[in-house]
């Protein structure tokens, strides 16, 4: 009787112990258990696989690896191939490959760098076919080992940028000039390399210049140049705020540039060389004037109509009179006191004549504004009434119509 290879013995006593192991789990991937017979590995199997298939080869994932076949329960491998055992078992040509050349744990990348394998020894070949003794290159384009015969060996081109080619170290198509002025010398394009701009140790000397065509120039996102001022470079008028419509104008801390000049944030105005608070106005000798009102404003602010600003420094707020018109006081939304009512009926109508109290029908704290057509009636703080207005077509107060819920107009 022919006797098994050792491997093969180990394999399937291996195999066989965890097929029992797996076995007795008795239960499928799911927790059902498997039909009779069969075996867990992967899921439910029939073992009678163990004895051909390469991938359960003898017992549960016993992997022949690439190239290899399982008969009988082992691995074998094709004629002229060796299994070579590792973390993923191989069937490999110890005379051919370069992973394992002449034995399973022979790589060429180790044992001779840039070698192929052939006839199960690292040799130089290839696309690296000269010998530089402990590894393997191609003298005519390896810039670290250029030249024509073993001398290359370890002959590297002295400039960064420098290529390899037939054997001799010369700068690139792309980086034509050897420039040697200047540490380190190196290969350059003087058309475009703003250090050596037209000629070798040409340096660009603005900030943010760039070479184009042997010149020094700016760029067209920086197409102006300041050469004279701190620091020298090229510039955008247009929106640089240090440089702003020219080299020297240089706009406040808190402003843009836009098109070239200062322009300061909502609320304030450009005086001098400073922006300050003066929404509305203009910059008169360094200082915000307003057309109407207080020369200053009141907080920076401009307020219509020369009103004088209110206790807090800001102008006073506009108010609702209820009848399609606004007046303008410092005391809080909805108050409704005497004195706004007073404001809103003057604010409805310039020419006329205010009655207060007394003769009006309309309960207390009410007052009524009589036009040449038409009298209106408000009702202020202490008053049932209070925040309501009333229009009627009649150019008589005593005769007005006095506001109530559902008969009136809100004023505030």
């Amino acid at each position: 009787m022919a006797r098994r290879p050792a491997h093969a013995i180990v394999f399937g006593v291996l195999g066989l112990a965890v097929a029992l192991a797996v076995a007795g789990a008795g239960c499928g991937p799911k927790g059902g258990g498997c039909a009779s017979g069969q075996v867990l590995c992967g899921g439910c199997y029939d073992p009678a696989g163990y004895q051909t298939d390469p991938n359960n080869c003898g017992g549960c994932s016993i992997a022949c690896g690439a190239g290899a076949t399982c008969a009988g329960g082992v691995c074998q491998c094709a004629a002229g191939d060796t299994r070579c055992d590792g973390l993923v078992p191989r069937c490999r040509d110890l005379q051919t490959d370069a992973g394992a050349c002449g034995s399973c744990t022979t790589p060429c990348s180790a044992t001779k760098p840039g070698s192929i394998c052939q006839t199960g020894a690292c040799q130089c070949g290839g696309t690296n076919p000269d010998d530089c003794t402990t590894f393997c290159t191609d003298w005519s384009t390896d810039p670290r080992n250029c030249g024509t015969d073993a001398s290359a060996c370890g002959h590297a081109c002295p400039l960064t940028h420098e290529v390899c080619t037939s054997g001799a170290c010369a700068c690139p198509a792309s980086l034509p000039t050897q420039c040697p002025i200047g540490s380190p010398t190196d290969c350059v394009n003087t058309t475009n390399d703003p250090s050596n701009c037209g000629a070798c140790g040409n340096v660009c000397q603005l900030t943010g210049e760039i070479c184009s065509s042997n010149s020094c120039t700016c760029p067209p996102s920086l197409p102006d140049r300041c050469p004279a001022v701190s620091p020298t470079a090229c510039v955008n008028f247009s929106n640089d705020p240090k440089h702003c419509g020219s080299c020297t104008n240089a706009c406040p801390a808190t402003a843009s540039c836009t098109g070239g000049s200062c322009v300061c944030p909502g609320g304030s105005i450009l005086c001098g060389n400073a922006c300050i608070p003066c929404a509305g106005g203009t910059c008169d000798a360094g200082a915000c004037k307003c057309a109407a009102g207080p020369t200053s404003g009141c907080n920076g602010q401009c307020c219509t109509g020369g009103t004088q600003c209110c206790d807090t420094g800001g102008c006073p707020p506009a108010h609702d009179n209820g009848l399609g018109g606004t007046y303008l006081d410092c005391g809080a939304q909805d108050a409704h006191t005497l004195t706004q009512a007073r404001l809103a009926a003057l604010s409805w109508s310039l020419t006329g004549t205010t009655f207060e109290g007394a003769g009006l029908l309309c309960p207390i704290s009410c007052l009524c504004r009589q036009s040449a057509t038409q009298a209106a009636v408000w009702c202020y703080s202490g008053s049932p009434n209070s925040g309501l207005v009333q229009l009627t077509n009649t150019p008589n107060c005593l005769a007005a119509a006095c506001p109530f819920p559902g008969f009136g107009f809100a004023w505030h």
